[in-house]
């Protein structure tokens, strides 16, 4: 089994973050109903999923202002290590980790941040058939298979005291081993990594070089009930727009073929950010609960109601697409 076979097992195994204040824990019990479905790629000769680990394309969660929002994970080779640890992954750099022997259940890091944190990323590492739990400060931050990061926004941290000059400490416990966590603790645990990494700006990242052939995106032509909105040829920075009859859409596919970034609004509230680090081809799909619109969003549409979708991606130097597909979709204007 290969780093990107291991790590899309892992992914299939966690659970998104865990939140504490009230309007996460709303949104948490909506997003628990939300299944992430993958669709495989060929990439580079290897059939790849998209997938929430350290240094290879995938899935993670992150939050901003408040709601959870699909973010694929770099395949940016870091020339540096912190602990074991590569320094750059996922648009973030490493900056304190931790290990621990074989003996022990726990390994706790610390990191005091000396400004107000726009995120914070919690990575571990550790034989894959563990489960863990994984604590900021004593409160719950996630759980799942021992592998890869999760992370949240600022708004989101301060319910956990992440605040420029306080201390902050983050543990990774073994509670159980399987599937689902509910095998026992192995007497022989093996060694436990730690990690904590905060976000980079996009100017700041090392990007890959750029490969001499980009990576094809295989994007299924639209039909009924079956919207594709599509990067313009040779303009890859300018937006897209279309005018549709709303029907609740059950799934959405997003796909960059570079480095960068699409936001997807409908009448102008963001639903969906892409991002990317690497060139892929990789497919990120999501699909939805009926009234997913108004439960996560406050977006009150009725079926065949016009609405706008507009894609804006930024920093993208290729072709990019998202695809919503469920009842009939009647595209109105294209712009």
């Amino acid at each position: 089994m290969n780093d990107l076979e291991l790590r899309e097992l892992l992914d299939a195994r966690s659970t998104p973050p865990m939140t504490i204040d009230a309007a996460s824990a709303r949104l948490a019990g909506v997003r628990g109903r939300v299944v992430a479905r993958r669709r495989r790629q060929l990439v580079g000769g290897a059939v790849m999923l998209l997938v929430a680990m350290v240094g290879v394309t995938g899935l993670a969660w992150n939050v901003s202002h408040g709601k959870r929002l699909s973010q694929p994970v770099a395949a940016t080779p870091s020339p540096s290590k912190v602990g074991a640890f590569p320094e750059y992954s996922d648009g973030n750099r490493m900056v304190v980790a931790a290990s621990s022997t074989s003996s022990h259940r726990s390994v706790s890091v610390d990191y005091t941040p000396t400004r107000n944190l726009s995120g914070l990323w919690i990575y571990r590492r550790c034989d894959d058939h563990l489960w863990v739990k994984v604590t900021l400060n004593g409160k719950p931050f996630t759980n799942g298979t021992c592998g890869g990061g999760s992370g949240f926004s600022g708004t989101t941290l301060a319910n956990y005291g992440a605040v420029a000059g306080k201390k902050l400490t983050a543990t990774v416990t073994v509670v159980g081993s399987g599937d689902s966590g509910k095998g026992p603790v192995p007497q022989q645990i093996g060694p436990i990594d730690i990690g904590i990494a905060l976000p980079v700006a996009f100017a700041d990242y090392p990007l890959p070089p750029r490969p001499a052939v980009v990576p094809t995106l295989e994007v299924e032509p639209p039909g009924k009930g079956r919207l594709v909105i599509r990067a313009v040829p040779n303009e890859w920075t300018r937006p897209v727009t279309k005018t549709v009859r709303w029907q609740e859409f059950a799934w959405l596919g997003s796909l960059l073929q570079t480095p960068g970034s699409v936001e997807l609004r409908i009448n102008g509230h963001l639903v969906q950010t892409e991002e990317r680090w690497e060139y892929s081809s990789s497919h990120n799909i999501q699909s939805f609960d009926n009234g997913w619109e108004k439960e996560l969003y406050d977006l009150d549409l009725k079926a065949g109601q016009l609405v706008t979708l507009t894609a804006t991606p930024k920093n993208v130097t290729g072709d990019w697409a998202f695809e919503l597909e469920h009842d009939p979709i009647e595209e109105v204007s294209t712009n």
